[in-house]
């Protein structure tokens, strides 16, 4: 028998955002955004409570820092429905079996996602990234994503490919 607990949040993700207090999001961005001064250089974390609503409405106005948009270290992590935007480096740049799923990745000076190492990504679209859309190295699962204007690039034959829509993977020599 679960606990009580147990029984409340499961699946609550999908219940959270019609919850009585979302409807104050906007209010909270723009409190949010002025706390920073409206300044896009600055980066912002959101540690893993909710569904992103902060983050996703922030993404609109502040998703340009400067240099990554997001850079992550480390093991397991979940980048799930951002929008990464003109980056002086990679949009998303993680390693050791990320999941990114559902991103938005475009006119970022490098890659608009680069992954290493047991990375899954799938559902992105990444389009007008200088130098790739989604870069690979590594053992990776690569699978429903749409890279257009610079397709994928991977580095090492370990990629497991689904259906993609983009030019075929170039290996490096």
């Amino acid at each position: 028998m679960k606990q009580w607990y147990e029984e409340l949040f499961e699946n609550y993700a999908n219940r959270y955002d019609k919850e009585c207090f979302v409807h104050r999001t906007l209010g909270e961005r723009d409190f949010i955004e002025e706390e920073l001064g409206y300044d896009k250089k600055k980066r912002i974390i959101d540690i893993g409570c909710g569904t992103g609503r902060h983050s996703i409405e922030l993404t609109k106005n502040l998703s340009v820092n400067g240099d990554k948009g997001i850079y992550l270290f480390g093991k397991n992590h979940i980048i799930e429905r951002c929008t990464v935007i003109g980056n002086d480096n990679d949009g998303i740049q993680v390693s050791y079996g990320a999941t990114i799923t559902g991103n938005t990745c475009y006119d970022n000076v490098n890659d608009g996602i680069n992954a290493s190492d047991g990375a899954t990504i799938s559902g992105n679209t990444c389009r007008n990234n200088t130098d790739h859309g989604i870069s690979l190295a590594g053992d990776n699962l690569v699978d429903q994503n749409t890279a257009s204007g610079n397709g994928l690039h991977k580095d090492m034959s370990y990629c497991t490919f689904g259906t993609n829509h983009a030019p075929d993977p170039e290996p490096v020599p």
